[in-house]
Order: structure tokens, then C-alpha cells, then sequence
């Protein structure tokens, strides 16, 4: 379930990708001279003394306005992590307009801002589902309070939505009809020990309808109440270099691999956030549980729970130097048939254990920790933003029983992250594990801003 803060307004932010960014900037230059009016989109934030006489003597503040729409994350209640297509279409097209000697307006910038005014938003994402690949995406927000979305990737994945959400001072609430395809999702078997090269391939359809109401009871936490219906049908995947799950693993043992499984999903989650930005610095901690209850319908002869909890703290050393301490737990109880292989806990990605790949371990419980010592490498003379250099240690395991985990596997490395007008734009890093090194990056999103809370 989607967390409550996304109905709160945390959609509405700007999501800027340092990369992209960096080539509207580009085009920026190179069509209108103004190099500083492509690279701000917001206000700045305090000024340290060091850079106060280098402000005094002479430079402007630049406009607060950027000339392209930098787009939204959209989560109301499904996350959209995108990159808006205007940043790219700005930087690529003012590069081809010098190169062609011409001064005209690109047709193919003017396309993109004609969809903008007939209400529709056109984005690109890597986030349509795992290992989606990239994606395209086009949402219609021309009906008021109704969005609808479509979304396909290069390796197949799709996601069409249609949903209604409303938002004032303390309440919030929103319904959202969906179906969602991951093409290539990779499977090793339930476990911590399973070997690597138990690789199989399947496919996964998600079909569901799902309500969130959420309270802000005051401006640093939030309760949430959810309810939906989902069914769920594992097929055969489209990754032609590995295994199929149907024809690796024994599918009647391996509860959800065979037929739909269909669960009335009930929830209520509570999210305490005391985190704040100070010297360009996150500082305070941050904590959340969620409880949620699958009952099985329609010849689906299972139930269970799940109870998750998350907390992080960030803990300043200098104005420079800063440790993130962070730990996350999930535990899934059923009766029946027990816990869908779909639905149970992983490890593996881009917020755990980032040596390997996406869904690496799979069981029904979950153990993960992590620390992570952050220093200042570079920071704007306007104190707007800064980036960041980091070293992480992460460990985590899973088991049918926390009580029985044979284990932890570890993952370590040393990564980059932008912050800019307070916001974690992007992180990307190196880290090593027991099985190989993984080169791989992150984008920000207004449900993960922290890097620590999934």
C-alpha cells in the first residue's frame, strides 16, 4: 500500500534529476545565452559567511521561475517516479538549433508544451515496475480530481490507473483502479542460501482497486486506513537468457506460481517524521509501521498478515560530516496456504542491500540494517545545494522465522548524492557483496526523499 504522506501533498514537488538537469541546462545556454536562468528552480537557501562577500560582490540571484515545467512525482496512491520529457526535449533540441544555424522554436518542443496545455503530462520513468527498463508514460489531467495513466517500457512492463484523490488542510483521500505487468521479474527460490544460478524468469499481472484515507494530525505525523481488492497471476517471462520459473521450480509447491491468487487487503499505517534540513544537512530521525491483512477470496484458500516497521536517524558531526542509521523489519503470519511467493519480503535493490540485484532473497520475514557516513565534496556559492560523498555498510537476511535466521549477507561501498533546494535529487554508487561488484544509481522521489524509508 501506498504510504499516507502521498496524499498530503508530497506529489506536488518538483522532481529534478541532476543529469537531466545539467543538458536543459545545456540547451538552455545554448539557445538563450542564460545559463544561470536553466539552472534554478526554486529559492535559495541560507547563506554561510564564506559565501556572503562573494554574493555582496556582485552576482545575481537568479530567476525563481524556469522557462521548461519540470513535472511532478505523481503517488496518489500508486508512485510514478518520472523524468519530465521537457528537460531533455529543451537540452536536445536548443543543441540541434544552433547546429542547424536556425532560431526558430523546435515543432518537436512545440508538441510537447501542446500536450501540455490539452492537460496531458508525458513523462519518462525506470520506475514502472522491477526491472522495467525504460519507460514512457502519459497521464490526462484534464478531469478535475480524475488522472488517468498508461505507461510502457522497453522490456514490456505496463501500467494503466485511473484514479480519484482529494486533499485539505488534515484529510486526504483518494481511489485508484489499476493493472500493472513486470515482464522480467527474476526469482531464486525462498531463502538466504539459495544459490545464484537458481535464476528463473516469470512474468507478474496485478489487477486491483484500492482506497487510502489518511489524518495529519499534526505536521510531522500521519495515519492512514487503506482497503482494496487485488488479484494477482503469475506467467511466463520474457527474459529469453534465463529459466522459466514454471519450468525450474515445482509449481504446486510453490504456493502463487500456478493460477490467480485474489486477496481483500485491509490496512492502517501510522508515520512519525521529524526530520528537517539545517546547513544543507537532513538532521533528526524518522519511523514508521504499517499493518496490513490479506484475506484470500475467490477459491484463493489463504490468509495472512503483514506487519512492517522502519526508523532512520540522522545524526550531524560537523557542518560537513553526517551518519544515517537506519533498520527496517517486515513479519507475514498466515493460515491456509500460507504467504503467495509474490507477496513475500525481499532483499536486494536499490534500498537494501545494494551488491545485489532486485529481490535476491525472498521469505516470509525480513531483517535489514544499514549505515551510512556522509561528507560535503562540493557546495553552491549560493548555499542552495551541495554534493555528497558517502560510504555505506549494509546488512540484512531472511527467514520463515526471524527467530530462525541463519544469517546475515553484507553489501558495502562508496556513492555519490545531490542535494539541491532540500532536496536529495539522486544518488549513485559502487557496492560489493559476497556474490560481485554492482555499479547502479537511485532517482529521488518525494515517498523516499531520505534514501531510508521504502
Amino acid at each position: 500500500m501506498t504510504h499516507p504522506d502521498v496524499l498530503h501533498g508530497a506529489s506536488s514537488r518538483p522532481l529534478r534529476v541532476a543529469a537531466i538537469l545539467a543538458l536543459a541546462s545545456l540547451g538552455s545556454v545554448l539557445s538563450t545565452g542564460s545559463a544561470l536562468h536553466a539552472q534554478d528552480a526554486g529559492g535559495a537557501g541560507p547563506v554561510s559567511p564564506d559565501s556572503a562577500d562573494v554574493i555582496r560582490a556582485g552576482l545575481e540571484r537568479p530567476d525563481r521561475r524556469h522557462r521548461t515545467t519540470l513535472g511532478d512525482v505523481v503517488a496518489v496512491p500508486f508512485k510514478l517516479v518520472g523524468v519530465p520529457l521537457s528537460l531533455a526535449f529543451d537540452g536536445l533540441v536548443g543543441a540541434a538549433d544552433l547546429a542547424l544555424g536556425g532560431d526558430a522554436p523546435s515543432p518537436l518542443a512545440g508538441l510537447y508544451r501542446s500536450l501540455l496545455d490539452a492537460c496531458f503530462r508525458p513523462s519518462a520513468t525506470t520506475d514502472l515496475g522491477p526491472r522495467s527498463g525504460l519507460a514512457l508514460v502519459l497521464a490526462y489531467e484534464g478531469l478535475g480530481p480524475v488522472r488517468i495513466e498508461s505507461g510502457a517500457s522497453v522490456r514490456g512492463s505496463l501500467r494503466q490507473v485511473v484514479q480519484v484523490g482529494g486533499v485539505s488542510e488534515r484529510w486526504a483521500g483518494g481511489v485508484a483502479v489499476s493493472f500493472q505487468r513486470s515482464e522480467e521479474e527474476h526469482f531464486w527460490g525462498r531463502g538466504l542460501d539459495t544459490p545464484v544460478t537458481a535464476q528463473s524468469d516469470f512474468r507478474r499481472d496485478r489487477t486491483a482497486a484500492e482506497g487510502e484515507v489518511s489524518y495529519r494530525p499534526s505536521p510531522w505525523s500521519t495515519l492512514a486506513l487503506v482497503a482494496g481488492i487485488e488479484r494477482t497471476q503469475v506467467g511466463r517471462g520474457g527474459d529469453e537468457e534465463r529459466p522459466d520459473l514454471q519450468d525450474s521450480f515445482d509449481t504446486g509447491s510453490l504456493f502463487g506460481a500456478a493460477g490467480a491468487t485474489r486477496f481483500v487487503v485491509t490496512g492502517l499505517s501510522s508515520r512519525v517524521d521529524r526530520t528537517r534540513w539545517e546547513e544543507l544537512q537532513v538532521r533528526g530521525f524518522v519511523a514508521s509501521v504499517e499493518v496490513e491483512r490479506y484475506t484470500g477470496i475467490g477459491g484463493t484458500a489463504a490468509d495472512f498478515t503483514l506487519i512492517e516497521g522502519a526508523a532512520g536517524v540522522f545524526l550531524p558531526v560537523s557542518l560537513r560530516h553526517a551518519l544515517l542509521l537506519s533498520g527496517r523489519t517486515e513479519l507475514r503470519r498466515g493460515t491456509g496456504d500460507g504467504v503467495p511467493f509474490t507477496h513475500l519480503a525481499t532483499l536486494g535493490g536499490s534500498r537494501s542491500l545494494r551488491a545485489f540485484e532486485w529481490g535476491r532473497f525472498q521469505d516470509r520475514d525480513l531483517l535489514a540494517l544499514a549505515a551510512e557516513w556522509r561528507f560535503e565534496i562540493w557546495r553552491d556559492l549560493r548555499e542552495r545545494g551541495r554534493l555528497e560523498g558517502f560510504t555505506f555498510w549494509e546488512a540484512g537476511g531472511v527467514a520463515r522465522n526471524l527467530n530462525a535466521l541463519p544469517g546475515m549477507r553484507h553489501s558495502y561501498g562508496v556513492g555519490l548524492l545531490l542535494a539541491w533546494n532540500l532536496e536529495v535529487m539522486g544518488r549513485a554508487w559502487i557496492a560489493h557483496g559476497d556474490e560481485g561488484t554492482r555499479i547502479s544509481a537511485s532517482l529521488a522521489s518525494a515517498l523516499d526523499h531520505l534514501g531510508i524509508i521504502p
